[in-house]
């Protein structure tokens, strides 16, 4: 007698949630390995085989120059535009590095770009390019383009990764022919845009040294819906004259990246932009400048400005997160995060030269920091002297989340400050630590000291939450904490996604955890390390 196998759940489902599942996962601007997902997709059956291929919309966002450039399958990326069709419009992604120069077929690539672009440039909807000072080849090919008008054109964006800043480019009449209606990104360096008719409808924009303080004022004077803004090194130009203000009703995101100098200060002032707008400094060099006095006084007069319009928004603005980045010998962020209704972000980064990191500290209002509850904290190297008042002065600090390499720093300056048999806490009303375990961390070191003498000082830890990342290999040495009363301990195992709860201090009914054996039932044991383990083991049998 013939046996029925019913067929798997998922072939069951309707062609059109199905593509419309294979669409979401085929965007390749959020996962780099989008194109290999969809083509593995297509090879499942031949019901997935045939709606793939009659979805030209799906494989016209799957443009991935990075294809060529990497493996030299020219062939493939020719079938792809082939399932492409001639209508579907186009996204096209290409991240460049030097390796380029040396391909042997490079010239072919060239040649297959350029066609690619003149062929299909009336549907192009999307282009992204990054490249490092290397490897031009990309951008010099897209260059002629710009003369062209770019009907479906959407996003067009091309950027460097190396942190060089391109040469001004010779002007030009008009860039896409006056006509790009349907333009919401638009980020080009080294050209200056001026009164094109779609700029009045950009989301996106990038203004660089190829605009003077005059002209980028003009320019955004016209572009009542921007939305992100990122300034990079403009330059000083003429301003014999008043200079315009720029109103910018819907901007939410406002960045300025470059060296330190007072056009920052320049374009704020000149700049009208909403309360709920994001303010991020980065201030950088290149790699080849030198580091003097001036360069110090430069950042310094920066991180004034900063302040300035901190102070500004911490009047109408409730910021309840507080994120410390510090990279010794290299760069200093600082950042508050604000909660809703009105959800903003003030950033600064700057790089790291002799006694700035006291200086920044210094210039921060600390009565600002009152009502900050959270704090991020991320460092790659030993936390310096300078910041034992400023941990000191965030009263309300009531959690940390961290890593475990940045959380070992934090535990060793603890250490250096108890060695000084001064009373004193980081972080004085801190109860809970969460630290998220690295790639490569699969044993935890508990740091006694750290929570007993903060138990002792009168600033115990409630929770350390280490149950956030890989599992351990084993439990950790919860007998090294035992003595700091009242602490709980979350972690987990491999064997198990159940997370291990330990209370230190006793054994009472409340020193318990859970875990769940092979037929959904809870077994309860006392959250001693090694007898949960054990019995773990013993349950899976169950």
């Amino acid at each position: 007698m013939e046996v029925y196998t019913p067929s798997a759940p998922i072939y069951g489902v309707n062609n059109d949630v199905l593509l419309f599942i294979f669409t979401l996962n085929a965007d390749m601007f959020f996962d780099s390995q989008a194109l290999h997902t969809a083509r593995a997709t297509s090879q499942v059956c031949r019901q997935w085989r045939d709606l793939m291929l009659e979805a030209p919309l799906l494989w016209s966002k799957l443009i991935d120059m990075d294809i060529c450039n990497n493996d030299g399958k020219l062939g493939w990326i020719t079938e792809i535009i082939r399932r492409s069709g001639t209508v579907a419009p186009l996204w096209i992604k290409a991240e460049v590095n030097g390796r380029s120069r040396w391909r042997s077929d490079t010239d072919n690539i060239k040649q297959f770009f350029m066609d690619l672009l003149s062929n299909n440039w009336y549907r192009i909807q999307k282009l992204v390019v990054f490249q490092d000072r290397y490897s031009g080849l990309w951008f010099n090919l897209t260059f002629p383009m710009l003369c062209f008008p770019a009907p479906q054109l959407e996003r067009f964006t091309i950027l460097r990764t190396d942190g060089y800043s391109y040469k001004r480019s010779p002007a030009t009449e008009s860039i896409f022919s006056t006509h790009a209606p349907m333009l919401r990104t638009f980020r080009l360096p080294g050209y200056a845009v001026h009164q094109e008719p779609w700029i009045r409808h950009l989301h996106t924009m990038l203004l660089d040294s190829a605009y003077g303080i005059r002209e980028a004022l003009t320019v955004l004077s016209a572009m009542n819906c921007l939305q992100e803004l990122e300034i990079n090194n403009i330059t000083y130009g003429d301003i014999a004259t008043s200079l315009p203000i720029a109103a910018l009703p819907h901007l939410k995101y406002l960045k300025f990246d470059g060296e330190p100098t007072q056009n920052y200060a320049m374009l704020l002032d000149h700049m009208t932009i909403p309360v709920g707008c994001s303010l991020d400094f980065r201030v950088s060099y290149p790699h080849d400048h030198p580091r003097n006095a001036e360069r110090m006084l430069k950042i310094e007069r920066v991180f004034e400005v900063f302040i300035r319009r901190a102070e500004g928004y911490l009047e109408s603005h409730k910021f309840d997160t507080f994120h410390l980045d510090y990279k010794p010998h290299d760069r200093l962020t600082l950042k508050l995060g604000g909660k809703p209704p009105v959800e903003c972000m003030l950033s600064i980064s700057i790089p790291l030269h002799q006694d700035l990191v006291p200086m920044s500290l210094r210039r921060i209002n600390y009565a600002d920091l009152a009502n900050i509850t959270t704090f991020q904290l991320h460092t790659e190297g030993a936390l310096p002297r300078s910041f034992r008042l400023f941990f000191q002065e965030f009263p309300s600090v009531h959690t940390i989340h961290t890593d475990d390499l940045s959380f070992h720093h934090l535990s060793t300056f603890q250490r250096s400050i108890n060695a000084t048999r001064k009373s004193f806490a980081t972080f004085p009303r801190l109860k809970v630590i969460r630290v998220s375990i690295s790639d490569d961390t699969r044993v935890f070191n508990l740091d006694k000291e750290f929570f007993l003498s903060r138990f002792e000082n009168g600033h115990p830890i409630e929770m350390l939450d280490i149950s956030n990342g890989l599992p351990f290999t084993s439990p950790p040495d919860l007998d090294a904490i035992e003595a700091v009363k009242g602490l709980k301990v979350r972690y987990k195992l491999p064997q198990t996604q159940e997370v291990f709860e330990h209370t230190c201090g006793g054994r009472d009914p409340a020193n318990q955890c859970g875990v769940s054996d092979s037929g959904g039932r809870e077994v309860w044991v006392e959250c001693g390390s090694l007898q949960v383990y054990e019995l773990w083991i013993e349950a899976g049998n169950l």
